[in-house]
């Protein structure tokens, strides 16, 4: 693969492999295979293929599929890093949480636009394109590459447009997924608007009673404010410091 010409896209890459059951290394596996399409491409066009390599080339559905699974599993990606930061709060991460799944809910996604080769390669040319562009052009980051992207409607329609049938099934299952781990109707503890332990941690944090409200009513939730205020106020009577001079807050 890296014995392919791509012209303005030389540094070699290698595909890479996917771990069963994990989106993040699905996601990466399928960037650096979208990044390597323009080889791929050529790779199709070279004139002394064997038969097991024609085998192996990918037509334009194929592609399509791709850049669709990509656009898809951008936001578990993105929100999985994030949430693995030291310094987070449990505020931080009800957040990301719960954006991601406002995200899985959207009517439209971002997808790659065209994978005949990207604007720019690498982090200093993406720089200087993006500030010579002004951000005139919707971009889209793959892989240290940089290519125009375009919004996908969710939904299977007819046309090359709309997302297949097998990608709008897989963003129900994400959304399935999402629900089940943090947003249970059956299982309290594993329902971050009806865990205590979970809201006391956000509450303590800056903005956390506002976070609570607003998650509260975009999920069609009672407010759990006063609940946890209590918790918190329960707690504080075992740990306060009856013999000192000045009331702690």
């Amino acid at each position: 693969m890296n014995s392919v010409p791509s012209p303005g896209d030389e540094e070699p890459r290698k595909r890479l492999a996917e771990s069963p059951g994990r989106w993040g290394s699905t996601y990466l596996a399928l960037v650096r295979l979208f990044t390597l399409l323009p080889r791929l491409i050529g790779f199709g066009e070279l004139p002394d293929l064997t038969p097991a390599q024609q085998r192996q080339w990918l037509g334009r559905d194929d592609r399509a599929q791709v850049r669709h699974f990509i656009g898809e599993l951008q936001p578990a990606c993105e929100a999985r890093i994030a949430i693995q930061s030291s310094s987070s709060t449990v505020a931080d991460a009800f957040e990301l949480v719960f954006k991601l799944r406002r995200t899985m809910r959207l009517e439209q996604f971002p997808c790659p636009w065209a994978y005949d080769k990207p604007d720019a390669v690498g982090r200093g040319a993406i720089l200087e394109f993006l500030a010579r562009d002004g951000c005139k052009t919707d971009m889209m980051e793959l892989g240290n590459r940089l290519y125009k992207h375009k919004d996908v409607p969710v939904r299977s329609s007819r046309g090359v447009d709309g997302l297949r049938d097998g990608a709008a099934t897989f963003i129900a299952i994400i959304r399935d997924e999402l629900d089940r781990r943090f947003f249970s109707a059956v299982n309290h503890t594993k329902n971050w608007l009806a865990n205590d332990a979970v809201l006391t941690s956000a509450l303590g944090t800056p903005g956390g009673a506002a976070l609570m409200r607003k998650t509260a009513s975009r999920v069609g939730k009672d407010v759990p404010t006063s609940r946890v205020t209590a918790a918190v106020m329960a707690t504080a009577v075992h740990l306060m410091d009856e013999r000192a001079s000045v009331t702690s807050r």
